[in-house]
């Protein structure tokens, strides 16, 4: 029976909905896509999910019915961030940060390409310390114009770049040393080379992200076991995304937990050859995990899973499998109450 759809947060309080069939997407996109189709934009099949008329900028949040307004005070709870808007055109957000550097948000742009990018990052340079620019329009070309004029990059999304590999990557870590979050999802050339740069190359290559809280490689299906051993170098890695990297198996998630004590978001959805084994090695290695997404592991038995976690994991938030929806605190502890009894 699939389940209703469930809302819930992701990578500095986006906010996302997770369909009937559960795939899950931008609530703003999703919003707009199902006002004219009444099917999953993926799989097809069809959704019972009402959008609302309120809109939402590119976080997820309400916007007023002015959204070119400028100088507008918001934040990013996530992170503590408060900062005021600068300009925006052509759908690209310039926001000034508390700390004096500069975000530039290219999420809602339909234009996001190498040479909408390059008058930003000529303009802003060194300024930059935030850039989200997920769009499969930009090039590797628009990276290394990146780690040449923004060293203080402490955020970085260009999710979608076909074109970007690891020597980019090496070149991305030598450069920007100071990312905290990074995120390459669905970006094909990923590898493992590519997250042995991130973590510091053991041929001396990099020294790694120190620094790193965030790493985002869902869909980068060239990533193997053996990337993810690789990982254990990040010691205050604090969210970890590897959905639908299809060639990872028990075998990598248990080394990389065994290291990553401080983790406390994992993402594994559609990561089929996971097991129960898996499961076991997250609840004895990650004490102070808040939230697990495993849909689409097919191995794991979800009932059985959720009931082991919550029973020994206090720290937990939320657990989506294929058969169990725990999203919120209260709903962990309901199912715990009902476990103790």
């Amino acid at each position: 029976m699939p389940h209703e759809p469930v809302m819930f947060t992701a990578r500095n309080d986006i906010a996302c909905v997770a369909l009937h069939c559960g795939h899950t997407f931008h609530k703003a996109c999703a919003d707009q896509w199902v006002k004219q189709n009444r099917t999953c934009p993926n799989c097809r099949q069809e959704v019972h999910y009402e959008a609302p008329s309120t809109s939402y900028d590119s976080y997820g949040r309400d916007v007023a019915t002015d959204p070119n307004r400028q100088h507008t005070p918001t934040s990013d709870t996530h992170n503590n961030v408060h900062w005021t808007q600068r300009e925006r055109t052509n759908n690209v957000r310039v926001v000034d940060l508390s700390g004096g550097g500069v975000l530039l948000d290219f999420t809602m742009s339909p234009l996001a390409d190498d040479g909408l990018l390059k008058g930003y990052i000529h303009k802003y340079g060194a300024l930059v310390e935030r850039l989200d620019c997920p769009s499969a329009r930009i090039t590797k070309r628009s990276v290394k114009r990146v780690y040449t004029y923004c060293p203080n990059l402490t955020y970085l999304d260009v999710s979608h770049c076909g074109t970007l590999n690891w020597s980019c990557v090496t070149q991305l870590v030598k450069r920007c040393p100071r990312l905290q979050h990074l995120h390459i999802s669905y970006c094909s050339l990923i590898n493992d080379k590519a997250l042995g740069a991130i973590a510091g190359s053991p041929f001396g290559e990099t020294q790694g992200l120190p620094q790193l809280r965030t790493l985002d490689v869902t869909g980068c299906n060239q990533v193997t076991d053996k990337g993810l051993r690789m990982l254990q170098k990040c010691h205050r890695l604090e969210t970890l995304r590897v959905s639908f990297c299809t060639r990872i198996t028990d075998q990598g998630v248990s080394s990389v937990t065994a290291s990553l004590q401080s983790l406390k978001t994992l993402k594994v959805r559609g990561c089929k050859h996971l097991t129960m084994h898996a499961v076991r090695s997250i609840i004895n290695n990650v004490p102070y995990l808040e939230k697990l997404d495993a849909v689409a592991c097919y191995r794991i038995q979800g009932m059985e899973a959720a009931g082991q976690m919550v029973r020994s994991m206090m720290c937990l938030k939320e657990v989506l499998t294929n058969d169990v929806i725990l999203s919120g605190a209260q709903s962990v502890q309901g199912l715990r109450n009902r476990i103790v009894r």
